[in-house]
């Protein structure tokens, strides 16, 4: 197996553009960098990043999924509330046992 010279400084070219682009983006709210370990990145757009002490809604740690408010006011996303989905389960139950 040859390797050619243009083909190692290709990949090591390809490398650092790729590294470079991955550079983490700043709070869209605050517009800082800092404190990146604090910042949540938008599940499903995976655009927007906000640190969770900038959001509207206060988070203690960032949280495994969340969407950023444009996500979550498109169609195609539902809410359910666990309250309210289990009230009406244990409704239902109780209709279905008569």
């Amino acid at each position: 197996m040859v390797i050619s010279f243009a083909s190692v400084f290709l990949n090591i070219l390809r490398f650092f553009f790729c590294y470079q682009r991955d550079e983490k983006k700043p709070c869209q709210i605050c517009g800082n960098n800092a404190n990146d370990d604090f910042i949540m990145t938008c599940f499903k757009c995976r655009v927007t990043r906000e640190h969770i002490y900038c959001a509207k809604v206060l988070f203690k740690a960032v949280p495994d999924m969340w969407l950023c408010e444009e996500c979550r006011t498109s169609r195609g996303v539902i809410f359910i509330n666990h309250d309210e989905a289990s009230a009406s389960n244990q409704q239902s139950d109780s209709e279905s046992a008569k």
